[in-house]
């Protein structure tokens, strides 16, 4: 009787603990869904003043994979996206999110090549308080360096 008690009791905790990892699951889904299903529509994303947005990098691109003449002001952008920003893009308190520690060090990719193919590059923009996700950044020592002096992991 008391093996099938100390039995019942280990099965218990065993669906407990399920029920409570399938419900952080979900709601973890459910905050992510939430703030993913908001993405700035194309009509949206015409001006080139962009305020406080869910904005998707691949919907800003055109055919060259570049991004000109923007200002985003507490935006979220979102990848996934390798960026490269020109001398004319000015960026200030970027935040960007990652979700593994480790990850810090796959954000900054240093090159010495003048051109990099797949990237998509922000040309003669601003980006000031924004959020960025999934997206990591590639540019010469330099710009790299100047980069991480006005971003901060959250």
């Amino acid at each position: 009787m008391k093996n099938r008690l100390a039995g019942m009791r280990k099965h218990a905790w065993t669906i407990l603990v399920c029920f409570i990892l399938v419900s952080v699951i979900i709601t973890s889904y459910q905050l992510y869904e939430n703030k993913t299903s908001n993405f700035a529509t194309p009509e949206a994303l015409m001006p080139s003043y962009l305020h406080d947005m869910n904005i998707r990098i691949a919907d800003l691109t055109n055919e060259e994979m570049y991004i000109r003449n923007k200002t985003f002001d507490h935006c979220d952008l979102w990848g996934p996206a390798m960026i490269v920003f020109s001398d004319s893009t000015i960026a200030t308190n970027v935040g960007i999110i990652i979700v593994k520690p480790e990850d810090k060090d796959a954000i900054f990719v240093e090159t010495t090549n003048r051109s990099v193919a797949g990237a998509v590059v922000f040309d003669n923009c601003v980006i000031r308080d924004c959020k960025l996700h999934r997206i990591g950044f590639i540019g010469d020592h330099d710009r790299i360096t100047t980069l991480k002096a006005v971003t901060h992991f959250q």
